[in-house]
């Protein structure tokens, strides 16, 4: 379903729509590219390939020489003479013969520029090559011409309320959510136009939900409406379990302390269609906050109870009868294969698929109905106390406590104890002469390595960047200047597509650290340690992320993916005297721009969680003596007040994670060196 709102943001074709020159994003990465592009509201520069658009029909899109281009189309499509979107052979040429002046009286066609044989290609709102009436016959633009550099949205006018039957945005097709009487999702005096319009939205919908005067349940316009029969087939019903107004949370104490998410409306309880939805909740005490991991119960259908709490960490607040207050977050209302990590049945889900089929994200809370936070006393009985506390034996899986004005996290390790975590300066077990201490991964791992280095005092670096457009680099090495103690270097690699990802890791060169200097184009002035030149040094610790940028991938895509990277990552870590990796961190889709249309449907917590369960599964299979590091539970735990943007975090969390590193580094020092 496309809704007015999501037709203005729409997904604009070979990346050909306006650019976020005043783009709120504070993602330094991308912020980079929008200070070169801000000049062209068609402009396809960019610094990496992440920043570049998806083309319907792209299997891959390249950032090369700084501009976006289509490397490669599914079958039968191919990429046009610029490079720039996928078009069909018999269709790449094709233009509307010309008629009278003034915008085409139809667009029936996609012109190979939409991925669905039944989506037409519609101007959106914001189209400026729409002509005006009059305008000469010689300065018209080609339909494609049109539709690729004014700016289109892939569209099934046999479904679409905001283009029903066509086009709205040149003339045959009529926005039902304009008709007078409607608020473009429910019928409110029986309109006969807006009824097709309905019909034909959801044919399998036979009767939409009928005006009443009272109910438990109103919509926006104070308007309350009734289930009809066979309710779970209204059209309301599909549009508002996506509201967070539309659910409701109860505290229920008997016969057992339990958190229950309903709708308000208690004839929908038990429909089908709201079997899917999913929920974020995390539980609050006296000083600290944790996450509800343990998945809720179902039954009947679309009622959810989670019954089972984590107990507050610090020891301090774990005794006895406590109140706990609990925040409940609506991610999706309806998310079909959420739990699988299968949205949808290929590799990679297309977020304008998954909108298709009625998936939208939500991120609001959800309150009772007296519209407050609920809360339950529970009876918490701690663990036996341990003096002093051990230090962590496991970081994967690592549950924590947020606490604000502490040490922001108290940890738990496996048996439920509380435990410690080692501090970035901790003697190490092992101290070479020179310790290589190497990084592979994206931005996040960028700024934890940068974090570290002001951790250690590693004040002399040197940078390098692989594109002209940025200045962030893509190659980083810190150190001393004494030649001895700790080298910490960054190299950019992660995984975001498929071959790219196995071209990149290839050239990745760690048989020596004058192997990998030698291999990046450093300025001929640089000066290295003698040490660093050393044929026989090899990284000490290698850590490895496959990042945040596979966010369309689904379960078995992820699974493909890492499978493809197996022999590039054993040859790295098997020049590695120690290799670790690290789960990718949580995201806030709520902060994801809005020229990112659709991210967030596969950019969320639940996706993440579930190619973190993949990537957990492959190491344990593949690398066995390799340790894992949760990045994820810890910042899946932090307020929004800690993070920088959607994917990036504060500096206080990345010192922890520093920390982290740290702890890892020397439980692998110990077994490698007992005492």
């Amino acid at each position: 379903m496309i809704s007015a709102e999501l037709l203005d943001h729409a997904i604009l074709a070979a990346g050909r729509a306006g650019t976020a020159g005043n783009d709120p994003y504070v993602d330094p990465h991308r912020k980079a590219a929008a200070r070169i592009t801000h000049h062209r509201e068609d402009s396809l520069e960019c610094s990496f390939a992440y920043e570049c658009p998806a083309v319907p029909n792209g299997e891959r899109v390249a950032c090369a020489s700084g501009v976006c281009q289509v490397t490669a189309c599914v079958s039968p499509w191919k990429p046009d003479h610029g490079g720039h979107a996928c078009v069909l052979p018999l269709l790449s040429d094709t233009t509307q013969a010309r008629g009278r002046a003034g915008p085409p009286a139809t667009i029936s066609r996609s012109y190979g520029l939409c991925s669905l044989p039944h989506l037409e290609a519609c101007p959106v709102d914001a189209n400026k090559l729409l002509q005006p009436q009059g305008k000469h016959e010689d300065e018209r633009f080609s339909t494609r011409d049109l539709l690729v550099m004014g700016g289109f949205a892939c569209i099934d006018t046999s479904r679409s309320l905001t283009s029903c039957g066509g086009c709205s945005t040149t003339g045959p097709g009529r926005d039902c959510t304009k008709i007078r009487h409607a608020d473009g999702r429910r019928v409110l005096a029986g309109v006969a136009t807006l009824l097709v319009a309905v019909f034909v939205l959801l044919p399998f919908a036979q009767n939409p939900g009928r005006l009443i005067n009272r109910h438990p349940y109103s919509n926006r316009d104070g308007l309350a409406w009734e289930l009809s029969p066979d309710h779970c087939a209204s059209i309301g019903l599909f549009e508002d379990r996506n509201r967070a107004d539309f659910w409701t949370v109860e505290a229920l104490s008997a016969p057992s302390p339990r958190l229950v998410v309903r709708p308000k409306n208690d004839t929908a309880a038990g429909c089908p269609s709201l079997a899917h939805a999913m929920f974020s909740v995390w539980i609050g005490w006296a000083a600290e906050t944790r996450l509800v991991a343990a998945p809720p119960t179902q039954g009947p259908m679309g009622v959810y109870t989670f019954s089972s709490f984590p107990p507050p960490v610090t020891s301090a607040s774990s005794r006895g009868t406590i109140t706990a207050r609990f925040r409940v977050r609506l991610e999706f209302g309806y998310y079909p294969g959420g739990d699988t990590g299968q949205p949808c049945g290929a590799h990679e889900c297309l977020p304008e698929h998954l909108e298709h089929v009625g998936i939208k994200f939500s991120g609001q809370e959800i309150l009772d109905r007296l519209g407050s936070r609920p809360s339950l006393i529970l009876d918490v009985a701690s663990p036996p106390a341990l003096a002093p506390p051990r230090v962590c034996s496991s970081l994967d899986p690592l549950p924590l406590s947020y606490r604000p004005g502490h040490d922001l996290f108290a940890f738990v390790d496996s048996t439920g104890h509380p435990c410690n975590i080692r501090r970035v300066g901790d003697q190490l077990p092992y101290s070479p002469r020179l310790r290589w201490i190497h990084f592979q991964g994206d931005s996040n791992s960028r700024y934890l390595v940068f974090e570290l280095a002001k951790m250690l005092g590693l004040t002399a670096s040197i940078t390098h960047v692989e594109t002209q457009h940025s200045n962030l680099p893509t190659t980083a090495v810190f150190h001393d200047g004494t030649g001895t103690g700790v080298v910490l270097v960054f190299r950019w690699v992660f995984l975001e597509h498929w071959d790219t990802d196995v071209d990149f890791l290839a050239r990745v060169q760690l048989t020596s650290l004058r192997a990998f200097l030698e291999s990046i184009p450093f300025p001929r002035s640089t000066k290295w340690p003698s040490t660093f030149l050393h044929p026989g040094l090899r990284p000490t610790d290698l850590f490895i992320s496959f990042g945040s940028h596979a966010q369309r991938l689904s379960r078995s895509g992820f699974q493909a993916a890492v499978d493809r990277l197996r022999p590039g990552l054993a040859r790295c870590s098997r020049l590695s005297r120690s290799t670790y990796f690290l789960l990718t961190a949580a995201a806030e889709p709520l902060d994801i721009p809005e020229r990112f249309v659709g991210d967030e449907l596969m950019r969320n917590n639940r996706i993440i969680d579930v190619q973190n369960d993949v990537a957990r599964h492959f190491i344990r299979e593949h690398f066995p003596g390799a340790d894992i590091v949760d990045f994820f539970t810890l910042t899946r735990t932090i307020p929004r007040s800690l993070r920088l943007d959607s994917v990036h975090f504060m500096p206080d969390v990345y010192r922890v994670q520093a920390d982290l590193i740290w702890t890892a580094i020397i439980a692998a020092d110990e077994r490698h060196c007992p005492p």
